[in-house]
Formats: structure tokens, C-alpha cells, sequence
């Protein structure tokens, strides 16, 4: 499992190392939960790509959609033999090359707070979803 991100790191920093810095685009996927609309249009202009008023009504119902998606997926560190410590160490590297993997350690953090199915039933209802 950390050899995949392993080599998915190695792989984004080894293709979109040649593009010009208006060229690359990360979006990580809270943001994308939370704010797809504003996510998707702001990478559509930074990429000059047309935005059009369709694309923009589909793309308004998609941003409701996904900030009312849940996961029903529940996993840990500990289930594939991993710890913070693990992930930090093997990644020092990247994330000190590249700002694109300085949000990784934050994700690291979070794992373990992985919400319980009643705590995403609250979570839901409170989003009234």
C-alpha cells in the first residue's frame, strides 16, 4: 500500500515537474467536498479552459451532491501495519521538496478520528442532507 503512494508521488512530481507552475493544479479533496463549484471554476480559469452557463448548472448540483457525500469506507494506519510515524518518515522528503504533499501530514493526523456510522448519521442530518 505506501509503495502506491510512494510511487504516485514520485510519479506527479516526475510529470508535472516540465509544466509551467500555471499548469499544474492540485485540488485536494476536502475542498472538494466542501466547495466543488468554487474548486472546479477557479481550476477551469487558472487552466484558461471556457466555463460555460451548462456546465455551470450541472456543476451547482454536483457541488450539493458532494457536500453531502459520506463514505461508508472506514480504515486506519494500523490495518495496513502503519503509524503516523511510518507515513512522516517515509515521506519527510516529499513533503519538503514540494508544497503540492505538505497537506499529506494533516491527512495523517486525521485518520484515526475517522467519524463512527453514528457520529456520521449526526454529521448528515446536521448538514441537512
Amino acid at each position: 500500500m505506501i509503495e502506491v503512494l510512494e510511487f504516485h508521488y514520485e510519479n506527479l512530481l516526475q510529470v508535472l515537474g516540465p509544466l509551467p507552475s500555471h499548469r499544474r493544479l492540485f485540488l485536494l479533496m476536502e475542498n472538494l467536498r466542501s466547495n466543488l463549484g468554487h474548486e472546479i471554476e477557479a481550476a477551469y480559469g487558472q487552466l484558461g479552459i471556457p466555463f460555460n452557463a451548462e456546465f455551470r448548472r450541472v456543476l451547482d448540483y454536483e457541488d450539493s451532491d458532494a457536500r453531502c457525500y459520506s463514505s461508508q469506507h472506514a480504515y486506519s494506519l494500523t490495518e495496513f501495519g502503519l503509524d503516523a510515524g511510518i507515513i512522516e518518515r517515509r515521506f519527510r522528503a516529499y513533503y519538503a521538496r514540494h508544497e503540492t504533499f505538505m497537506a499529506a501530514p494533516l491527512a495523517v493526523g486525521t485518520t484515526h478520528a475517522i467519524p463512527t456510522r453514528n457520529q456520521r448519521k449526526v454529521i448528515k442530518e446536521v448538514a441537512a442532507c
